[in-house]
């Protein structure tokens, strides 16, 4: 029987030069990630995901948020992502502003392993494995895939702001307004949810590992120049 794995990566810097919809990102690197796993991207197979480029928030099936094409770089698999206009979907915006504003920084990869060898310290590296799904999560596997670039310019993020905003007041007007009991838990759930995933995506940056990948991948990008 298949099992569905995932290895995850991060949203890092920002670049003027896209949209205030995209963002850029190395879905997979060949490291170990925190499980002590490694992609091979030699070993990626991306027809099937190709066909349907989908995009999830926190590998939810029932939260699409976007779409994504992708390309092979050196060790790395990297991703543009392409949320939907403002106002078709509530959730692709609310991660669309939560990745701009920083507070989100998470890609992880959904796959099936085909075959694999023993890696260092009890771990796997998967020479075959097909892609399934792309996913924008709080808290990733891997801390040195990462998205590099996010559009930073005034007008996306006063869009962002905005669009904050009107989710808030969404949100209060959903709680103050509930016909019914199961209506008024419904929605402190959902926000209860929505708080803890910005908690834990705070703390996600403050971790030593992640403040390390970074100050590496700088190290190396000046040694490049």
């Amino acid at each position: 029987m298949s099992v569905v794995n995932s290895l995850s990566g991060r949203i890092l810097s920002k670049h003027a030069g896209l949209t205030d919809r995209q963002v850029i990102g190395i879905a997979t690197e060949e490291i170990p990630d925190r499980d002590n796993e490694i992609l091979t991207v030699d070993g990626a197979d991306l027809s099937e995901y190709l066909k349907n480029p989908i995009v999830l928030f926190s590998h939810d099936a029932r939260k699409p948020i976007g779409r994504a094409s992708l390309r092979k770089v050196a060790y790395a698999i990297e991703a543009t992502i392409t949320f939907p206009p403002v106002g078709l979907s509530p959730t692709a915006d609310e991660v669309c502003g939560l990745v701009k504003s920083g507070v989100l920084s998470g890609l992880s990869v959904g796959f099936l392993p085909r075959d694999w060898a023993p890696a260092a310290n009890s771990g796997r590296k998967f020479t075959s494995w097909k892609m399934l799904e792309l996913s924008i999560v709080s808290i990733p596997c891997n801390p040195s895939a990462v998205i590099t670039q996010r559009s930073s310019d005034s007008v996306s993020a006063r869009a962002a702001r905005e669009l904050e905003i009107a989710r808030l007041r969404a949100e209060r007007d959903a709680i103050i307004n509930a016909p019914t009991a199961a209506h008024y838990c419904a929605a402190m759930r959902e926000k209860m949810e929505r708080e803890a995933i910005q908690r834990a995506a705070a703390v996600y940056a403050r971790d030593p590992e992640v403040l390390r990948a970074d100050r590496m991948r700088e190290i190396a990008r000046l040694r490049s120049i």
